[in-house]
């Protein structure tokens, strides 16, 4: 397993690393074809269908394919971290406009022409999933009561209710690589390096999911 600390992605372009990040990097390195982001912790876990894109871009580059390929790996990765949970899975997959569209109203009608078919794919496919879910209300108490994780269709959508939750402790999960890479949920934070602030807490979490995902691995 390898756990990665924070990357600065400005000072990676800047020394020539044409990545954003780690999870393109790896994904690159490791040769793996599909590969999402994971950010897990015990009060929610989000995965994300677009990562390090501007918001003008993430309509154009959903697709119903890439939504479905994402709930395969999510629901997967849920089932190695928690085996009790192997035969209840739920997923909740939002909607990416506000109000989920309003029939169209608002967007291109992605919730209609894009979500709901890769909705109903992952049913076809035995997976028990909702939505889409609107995302102003998606992560409510109620939502996260019965349902085990979230697909997001951009990376604010599941990093900002995940950070409200969980800052210092959530785990961020390269799923589909064919290696297992954990993370912190953080960045580099430079302005209290060396000032004895920073907490390690997400970091241990990333180590000891690393380990329990290794071992669920080792005994297949």
């Amino acid at each position: 397993a390898l756990v990665t600390a924070p990357i600065h992605k400005f000072a990676w372009q800047m020394a020539g690393i044409n990545f954003p990040g780690h999870t393109e990097l790896l994904e690159k390195q490791t040769e793996s074809n599909e590969v999402c982001m994971l950010l897990t912790s015990e009060d929610i876990s989000c995965s994300l269908v677009t990562t390090h894109i501007g918001l003008n871009a993430v309509s154009q580059a959903l697709s119903s394919k890439k939504i479905l390929k994402v709930i395969r790996l999510t629901h997967h990765a849920v089932s190695q971290m928690h085996p009790e949970k192997a035969h209840g899975i739920r997923i909740g997959v939002l909607g990416l406009n506000p109000h989920n569209g309003e029939s169209g109203l608002f967007g291109l009608n992605e919730e209609v022409k894009i979500i709901e078919p890769a909705l109903k794919a992952a049913r076809d496919l035995g997976m028990d999933v909702i939505g889409p879910l609107a995302p102003d209300t998606a992560f409510i108490q109620a939502n996260r009561d019965r349902v085990d994780a979230f697909v997001c269709m951009y990376h604010d959508q599941g990093l900002i209710p995940l950070k409200l939750l969980a800052f210092d402790s959530a785990v961020n999960v390269t799923l589909g690589l064919k290696i297992i890479r954990t993370s912190v949920d953080h960045g580099t934070a430079l302005d209290i390096a060396w000032k004895g602030l920073a907490s390690d807490t997400s970091l241990q979490s990333a180590i000891q999911l690393a380990a329990k995902l290794s071992e669920a691995a080792a005994s297949k």
